[in-house]
């Protein structure tokens, strides 16, 4: 019985907050300035891996591709995204995926700089790759 009066009330209380409140038209949702959608364009790469650099101030890898879609990555452990075989670490391994550019890649340059952290540059972070086994 206490559910059911419960439920009751609620139901009140809800179907008058519809009827008094002032609602949104439906018919005007058309007008509103809206944009739609957009995806980013998917980047890709893909090549044998030639370096793999530990970015050691910000937890990631700088990973340079060769031809025939050459560059230089990030790969976020944990954020990009690492199908079978997870060969991302060894060069000498073929890589295809995709990025997005913009990307973090902070190196300790101790032997230069003393204990500061240096960014090196890339084309952007890795969002998916695959890896052969070899």
């Amino acid at each position: 019985m206490v559910k059911f009066l419960h439920f009751f009330i609620i139901s009140i209380f809800l179907l008058l907050s519809f009827i008094l409140l002032p609602g949104v038209n439906i018919t005007s949702l058309d007008k509103l300035d809206m944009k739609k959608a957009e995806a980013i364009p998917a980047l890709n790469f893909g090549g044998r891996i030639l370096t793999v650099i530990p970015c050691t101030c910000s937890g990631t890898l700088l990973v340079t591709v060769g031809p025939p879609k050459p560059g230089v990555f990030v790969y976020v452990p944990g954020a990009s995204f690492l199908y079978s075989f997870y060969q991302i670490y060894k060069p000498g391994s073929f890589v295809l995926g995709n990025y997005i550019p913009g990307g973090i890649c902070l190196a300790s340059a101790k032997k230069l700089l003393g204990t500061k952290c240096i960014p090196l540059p890339n084309m952007g972070t890795i969002t998916q790759v695959g890896t052969s086994l070899y």
